[in-house]
């Protein structure tokens, strides 16, 4: 409907005017990989780039009114050599697209578009990435389709080919959006054999940015704030509780120093045989449960030492902060061999403030995971 609408309205003029592409030969295929694997470098650099400008602002703490002023200042400067840099660059971006730009222009402007986004963005004017990275795409795929037509003219398509395969490839991977730009190349083009080149560059730049930065600008810009989408909305869930939410005060203790008489007692008093020991200060000291009693008790083991206790118990190789997520809990049992997991106040301090056995985390989850559900209709 809104197309419908926008061509009625201005007509059909689209962003960019695409000119017939032909693969000619599908030996190039290996460097539209390669191709994706340098839009894949392109497009963390672009995302990086602009975290750091950000990170700058805040470390310098310059002011809110002062920062967006500054940026704009260092961007007029870039503007003023290579004013394609300004605006969105449709215009520019179109120009790549049809071959008018010479090499070291696309170089150049791939380095200042990356630089006046990131500053841009960093210093807190506004602006997005869709644009840009269209732009920085096209720029790559231009001069690398220079060089990679120059090996083998007789057997290459026309450079401008590699233009349409940077903006897909670089876009896809920044905004975590292949197979959308995929479809937009497709739609402008309506040529499979382009679409082919397209889907092999987007795709390989999208796999290569995902394992190395994340799913796209946006889920890494929130992984930055402590804010992780990965693994549904019952996962979010279970990181926005703490373990404090399930963590239970009930506990059986047994001192380093408690000799074997009154291990037998703290059996008397916990079936179960599941003990936390402590040191000074109720320090975590280990662990202890039936299985680790077993010899003990059977007098297989001399029980003749003051310090059972302490000798039998066992380190803790993950115990919890308060301030850790029912994920990290859930991740820490997946790896624990005993059915509940002591939580310390800190790795500085760690006196017991509690445990989290393996039913609470249990129950938390599938309660997780209901509601989820239920927002998901």
């Amino acid at each position: 409907v809104g197309t419908i609408v926008t061509r009625i309205h201005y007509g059909d003029f689209p962003a960019f005017i695409m000119t017939e592409h032909v693969i000619v030969s599908y030996w190039e295929i290996p460097a539209f990989a390669l191709l994706g694997v340098l839009s894949a470098v392109a497009a963390w650099i672009f995302m990086r780039s602009i975290f750091v400008v950000q990170d700058a602002v805040a470390d310098w703490r310059i002011p809110v009114i002062v920062a967006p002023a500054t940026g704009g200042l260092v961007v007029g400067l870039i503007a003023i050599f290579l004013p394609e840099i300004l605006g969105v660059g449709y215009e520019a971006t179109d120009l790549a697209l049809h071959g008018s730009l010479a090499f070291s222009i696309l170089l150049a402007l791939v380095l200042a578009k990356t630089m006046a986004t990131a500053i841009t963005i960093g210093s807190g004017f506004g602006g997005g990435v869709f644009s840009p990275s269209l732009f920085v795409g096209a720029m790559l795929g231009g001069a690398y389709g220079l060089i990679a037509t120059s090996v083998m003219p007789e057997m290459a398509s026309p450079h401008t080919a590699y233009a349409i395969v940077g903006m897909a490839a670089v876009a896809g991977a920044v905004l975590g959006a292949p197979i959308s730009t995929i479809l937009i190349v497709f739609e402008l083009t309506a040529n499979f054999g382009l679409t082919i080149a397209v889907m092999i560059g987007a795709a390989l730049a999208s796999l290569i940015t995902n394992h190395v930065a994340g799913r796209s600008f946006f889920h890494w810009s929130l992984a930055r704030r402590g804010i992780d989408l990965s693994g549904g909305h019952e996962r979010h869930l279970l990181r926005s509780q703490t373990v404090t939410s399930i963590m239970s005060s009930y506990y059986a203790t047994l001192n380093r120093d408690d000799d074997f008489e009154a291990v037998r007692k703290g059996l008397q008093d916990n079936p179960v045989g599941d003990f936390v020991v402590v040191g000074e200060d109720d320090a975590l000291v280990g662990v202890v449960t039936m299985e680790d009693l077993k010899p003990c008790l059977l007098g297989q083991d001399n029980p003749d030492h003051h310090d059972v206790a302490g000798n039998l118990a066992r380190p803790v190789g993950h115990a919890l902060l308060p301030q850790d997520n029912l994920a990290t809990a859930l991740l820490a049992m997946e790896v624990c061999d005993d059915d509940f997991i002591p939580v310390v106040e800190s790795l500085e301090n760690p006196r017991i403030r509690g445990v989290v056995t393996h039913r609470a985390l249990i129950l938390a989850h599938n309660k997780a995971l209901t509601e989820a559900a239920a927002q998901n209709g």
